[in-house]
């Protein structure tokens, strides 16, 4: 693991936990140190990690439950306005983490 990318996510505003956090997956699946890059797509996996786990699914499986899969399991159990607006899920998690935790 590179620290400079780790170290990244606490402060830039996303959470601390190594499970939390995809520093360890920017490492794994990116080449360089290009920091716009590396913090979008700790943007962009914050987004996913967080609909993941409102989802009650585990991280080890993100690759397979992607947002398209995930809106059709919503669609599928009764929750369309869920699953047409899944974008708004992080954000209203995000904003309920700040306050209750």
């Amino acid at each position: 693991m590179q620290p400079e990318k780790y170290s990244s996510s606490p402060g830039s505003g996303f959470r601390h936990s190594h499970l939390d956090a995809g520093g360890y997956s920017y490492d794994q699946k990116q080449k360089g140190k290009d920091v716009a890059h590396a913090m979008e797509f700790l943007v962009q996996d914050e987004k996913a990690r967080v609909f993941l786990t409102s989802m009650v699914s585990c991280l080890f499986a993100r690759e397979v439950y992607k947002e398209t899969v995930l809106a059709d399991c919503l669609n599928a159990v009764g929750y369309r306005n869920l699953a047409e607006n899944v974008d708004s899920v992080p954000k209203g998690s995000r904003k309920c983490a700040g306050k209750c935790g």
